[in-house]
């Protein structure tokens, strides 16, 4: 039986209507992509609450996958107001930014996942092959050609440049490197254990292991990194099971075309695997030499989900008060709260108003700089609260349109992030506009840090896989990173500090290296890889620890800092 059911037949808030794939967004809630209602609605994966909606334009969509700046991707098999198919993206938001018409043929897309770097797999199935994509929709190349039959959705796995299909006329799931080779199958047609009838909907957990849902028998199946049939999380019976998606609280949600709803069941990682990767030791009899560093354990872990004082929800970003506390900001429960840095007990909170608060950061009297996005509705503000926690001061500069990342001078000047704009401001105390820093050169700003000693600021660009270095004046100095995954390498660079010899700390979303450059950006060392899930702000607190805060692990998490 699921553990949660959402949706009824209807085009309602909170129905659906003929739901064909899910994904999860970058806030931990679940999209559904509806073919009837043409719409993608977004619940709690919690609760099951409708949070909000948004139409598609043309015809009927079909695949939804969520790229790493958290915009939707969705497929359309057949556009009948000009008989085009195509790829669509949409903003947060929900507003369309961009059609993709490949130069390439689109036949029928229908799954899609997008890689850590933009670039995205298409099953394309009446042409009965696979399409790696650049991000503008360009063909890479086109895989599986000849091998495959009726290809329909695709699961990726970075860590071993894999990504999977299943196809539901051979009744297999097809596994293919990125370059293009056919690296193994598994599944033969039948309706017992270990076994595929049409399968369809595919995911992929944090061990490698691989999850596929096959319409006709209903079973809701697990197999090892190899294929190994490992066990069954459930039997469904009728609905039509199409797309799904594992939850950051391991649910796995499955959309049923015909029952016009999703169901969630619950799902615990199989504790022995017969192939693989163990503890980040290569297992014997594994197909792949599967060799991936084992994450640092952290000095302290503070937070579960939750609203009560000592939880967290959503945390997005973290500073170190006057006190030497930490002040962390969750986006979900819309407060402040302040921890001991050094024992994780929750000491305090209060409430911050308006929108959706994204970033904090401290001035010299103690006071608490507070960002508000206008990524869900208007409010775009910079707020300033109290040491007590009493809002003092709302800013809203005409000059200002998607605040995030802010770092604050001694002077009480602000570095502010504008991720819509592309670039930085630096504002005066009062808000007002002194110049804009970075237009042109930034793709994607995010986070910042401040070093006053050498007049510099330090911003992460998670689209550009790098660090941008300006003084105060507006001057780029220097950037450092590229993109990448191992020692010296960033993907996806989100929060940056500085130690006082003025080394530069900087944190990946993706897989969660946490690394430390010289002030001249020359690579240094890694400090750890984040456990928690989607790691944003960081700061260094005053006895040596790093600070992260995991967004959908809803927790923070301090290492040691040597």
């Amino acid at each position: 039986m699921p553990v949660l059911s959402i949706g009824r037949k209807g085009r309602l808030e909170g129905d659906l209507f003929y739901p064909t794939d899910v994904a999860v967004d970058m806030d931990g809630n679940i999209a559904v992509v509806e073919d009837e209602n043409r719409r993608v609605q977004i619940f709690d994966a919690k609760t099951g609450q409708s949070l909000r909606s948004f139409p598609v334009d043309g015809g009927s969509p079909y695949g939804i996958d969520v790229d790493p700046i958290g915009q939707f991707i969705l497929t359309f098999p057949n556009i009948s107001t000009t008989g085009n198919q195509t790829i669509q993206v949409y903003s947060q938001n929900g507003k369309r930014t961009k059609t993709l018409k490949p130069y390439c043929q689109l036949q029928d897309p229908r799954g899609i996942a997008v890689l850590q770097d933009g670039r995205m797999v298409v099953a394309n199935s009446k042409q009965k092959s696979c399409l790696l994509l650049q991000p503008d929709g360009s063909l890479i190349r086109e895989i599986g050609k000849g091998q495959l039959q009726r290809p329909w959705f695709i699961a990726v796995d970075e860590s071993r440049d894999l990504f999977f299909v299943t196809d539901g006329w051979a009744h297999k799931v097809l596994v293919f490197d990125l370059e293009g080779k056919l690296k193994f199958r598994f599944g033969k047609q039948g309706k017992g254990e270990g076994e595929l009838y049409c399968p369809s909907g595919i995911a992929v957990d944090p061990a490698g292991n691989i999850i596929v849902v096959s319409p006709e028998n209903g079973r809701l199946q697990v197999f090892g990194p190899d294929g190994t049939y490992l066990r069954t999380v459930a039997t469904m019976e009728g609905g039509f099971p199409q797309g799904i998606a594992l939850t950051p609280d391991n649910h796995i949600a499955v959309t049923c075309s015909y029952g016009h709803c999703v169901d969630f069941y619950r799902y615990m990682a199989a504790k022995h695997f017969t192939t693989g990767a163990m503890g980040g030791q290569s297992v014997e009899g594994s197909p792949f030499d599967i060799r991936k560093q084992s994450n640092d354990t952290p000095v302290l872990t503070i937070g579960r989900e939750g609203r009560l004082g000592g939880q967290l929800s959503c945390p997005a970003d973290v500073a170190v008060d006057i006190d030497g506390n930490i002040a962390v900001l969750e986006a979900g429960n819309k407060r402040v709260q302040i921890f001991d840095a050094k024992t994780g007990q929750s000491l305090r909170g209060f409430p911050v108003d308006g929108g959706h608060p994204w970033a904090i950061g401290m001035d010299s009297n103690g006071q608490f700089i507070v960002t508000f996005s206008c990524k869900f509705g208007n409010d775009r503000a910079v707020r300033v609260y109290s040491r007590e926690g009493k809002l003092t001061k709302t800013l809203k500069p005409e000059s200002l349109r998607d605040p995030t990342g802010v770092a604050v001078l001694q002077d009480g000047r602000m570095v502010v992030v504008d991720s819509e704009q592309k670039f930085c401001l630096l504002l005066q105390p009062d808000g007002r506009l002194i110049r804009d820093i970075g237009k042109g050169q930034l793709q994607y700003p995010r986070f910042l840090a401040v070093d006053e000693s050498r007049d510099l600021f330090f911003v992460t660009d998670c689209r550009a896989h790098k660090v941008f270095v300006f003084d105060l004046e507006g001057k780029l100095k220097f950037s450092f990173g590229k993109e990448g995954l191992i020692e010296g390498e960033l993907c996806y660079p989100t929060g940056i500090t500085e130690d006082p010899a003025g080394n530069i700390i900087v944190v990946n979303s993706s897989r969660g290296r946490l690394q430390v450059f010289e002030p001249d950006g020359t690579y240094l060392r890694t400090v750890a890889w984040v456990r928690g899930r989607f790691p944003r702000g960081i700061a260094l607190t005053p006895d040596g620890r790093i600070a992260v805060t995991c967004y959908n692990g809803h927790c923070v998490e301090l290492y040691r800092y040597k």
